[in-house]
């Protein structure tokens, strides 16, 4: 099972506006999203009381569906993006997400210079 989860990490410094960005092109975030970790550094300074994450596709969608948003400033923190399934104004079920192709992730409100990492946790296809 573990050869079918591939980790993908990334790095970020926000810039003077608190902002991040990186479009990703070349297929690391293709696969079933398992689990998304946000790590704030401690070594940059502390960031604001939250920050907010984005992972947008080519159909400006924000894949995670709004559960990157308010991220803790000082705690590691993990969120399952799911996409639920509502048949008559009710949620039935849920399904996991799939990410394929071009996606932008977005890091905002994190404060100027700050730090941290993203850990995207995929199921191959």
């Amino acid at each position: 099972m573990q050869d079918n989860i591939k980790r993908v990490s990334y790095s970020w410094t926000s810039d003077a506006s608190g902002a991040w960005s990186a479009t990703i092109t070349n297929g690391d975030l293709n696969g079933i999203i398992c689990r998304v970790t946000t790590i704030p550094s401690a070594a940059s300074g502390k960031v604001p009381s939250s920050y907010n994450l984005t992972l947008v596709d080519l159909d400006s969608i924000d894949v995670l569906q709004g559960i990157g948003a308010s991220r803790s400033a000082t705690l590691t923190e993990q969120v399952v993006p799911l996409l639920p399934f509502v048949s008559s104004g009710v949620t039935v079920a849920y399904a996991p997400i799939a990410c394929d192709g071009q996606v932008t992730v977005t890091i905002a409100g994190a404060g100027n210079t700050k730090s941290g990492k993203i850990i995207f946790h995929l199921k191959k296809g």
